[in-house]
This record gives C-alpha cells, sequence and structure tokens, in this order.
C-alpha cells in the first residue's frame, strides 16, 4: 500500500496551489515521476499555467496528460479516471481518493480551506487508513518563497 501524506496548512493565507508547486519541486529534484490529478481539465490548465509562473527562477518539466497515453515528461497533469503509467507520486488536489490512487508509491494531500473542505480532507484520510496505506500527517504553519 502506499504511503499518503497529509500537508495540514494551517495557515489560512497560504495557496494550496502553491503549496502544492513547492512540493513538486521538491519531489521532481528527488527524481520522482509525478502525477497531478485535478477535479477537471479547467482545473488542470490553470494549475498547468501555476507551474510555469509560480516561480521565476525554477522549471518544471510539466504536461497536460495526453489522451493517446504519450506522457513523456516528468510532471502530468490529467483530470480523467485513468491515469499515466510509470508515476511514483499522485499529487491529488480533488475532493474525493481517486480509483486508481493505490497504484502509486507515494500519495500527497493538501489540507486547507473552509470547514466543509477540511471535512472532505477527513473522509480522504479515513478512506485511505480503510485501504490499509501508510498514513502521515505534517501540519504546515506558513509558505515562504
Amino acid at each position: 500500500m502506499p504511503q499518503v501524506d497529509f500537508y495540514v496548512l494551517t495557515d489560512n493565507n497560504t495557496s494550496p496551489e502553491r503549496f502544492a508547486c513547492k512540493l513538486i519541486n521538491k519531489a521532481w529534484t528527488q527524481g520522482n515521476q509525478i502525477y497531478v490529478h485535478t477535479a477537471s481539465r479547467t482545473e488542470a490548465e490553470r494549475f498547468d499555467d501555476l507551474l510555469w509562473t509560480f516561480r521565476d527562477s525554477s522549471f518544471l518539466p510539466h504536461s497536460l496528460a495526453a489522451e493517446d497515453g504519450q506522457n513523456e515528461n516528468p510532471i502530468v497533469i490529467g483530470w480523467q479516471d485513468t491515469h499515466p503509467q510509470g508515476k511514483q507520486v499522485m499529487l491529488s488536489l480533488t475532493p474525493a481518493v481517486p480509483a486508481f490512487a493505490t497504484e502509486f508509491a507515494r500519495i500527497i494531500e493538501i489540507v486547507a480551506g473552509d470547514q466543509a473542505r477540511r471535512q472532505q480532507a477527513r473522509e480522504r484520510y479515513r478512506h485511505y487508513r480503510v485501504l490499509g496505506c501508510d498514513m502521515h500527517q505534517h501540519s504546515i504553519d506558513s509558505v515562504h518563497d
């Protein structure tokens, strides 16, 4: 079963998407292949734009998930019910656990926002725990560029 890391952003001024970019940067520099799962094509495109602009001094080789399965970049952003093969890490930006989540060695979840979003995160946590995943929680007080 995968290791699941929940990053709980305690500072309401921290953008979960910008924090996700930092986690992706770290995972990529450690040599990981990463899949970012979003809820829709629109969200995937918005996150794709953010990866291009979140930091002037870094470049993250990424692309949107190709429908033909040819996803050669080390970072792929998708929204479909399937995922690209060969990725070790999944960062999920969705309110529910994707059906294919346990096919990854590591899963990253970010907890932020209002009570409804935090409740969704608790439900995802319970779901992963029932699956027998190796659970970890990290409290993040503030994030600086």
